[in-house]
């Protein structure tokens, strides 16, 4: 398959970014005594809804491939604003945006 270093690359990147969100989630879960439960639940919620969005948005790439990118691009960017203080976000979330770009561009092409 053509492009199949993209791909893989870009998975690569949507499973380290769902794992960095998961973690974030639990550790502020877990270790965050200053916060009341019910907003360490909320965040550790939406933290991994966040990572949901960008794996089913990788997944979706194969069969509809603009809104894939749509839906993994906008849980990047999103999570990559809740966990700015760490660069690793930010990089992960330019990287899967980038990624999933190429990768759906080449899905396109190869269709038409």
């Amino acid at each position: 398959m053509k492009g199949a270093g993209a791909r893989t690359a870009l998975q690569i990147c949507g499973f380290a970014t769902a794992g960095l969100y998961v973690l974030v989630a639990t550790v502020e879960l877990i270790l965050d005594d200053e916060v009341r439960i019910g907003r360490r639940l909320l965040f550790a919620a939406v933290l991994v809804g966040i990572a949901v969005l960008v794996l089913g948005g990788i997944r979706m790439l194969e069969r509809r491939p603009w809104p894939g990118v749509a839906l993994a691009s906008l849980g990047a960017v999103i999570g990559g604003f809740a966990l700015f203080r760490t660069g690793l976000a930010i990089a992960l979330a330019i990287a899967i945006v980038a990624l999933s770009a190429v990768c759906a561009r080449r899905l396109s092409l190869a269709r038409a």
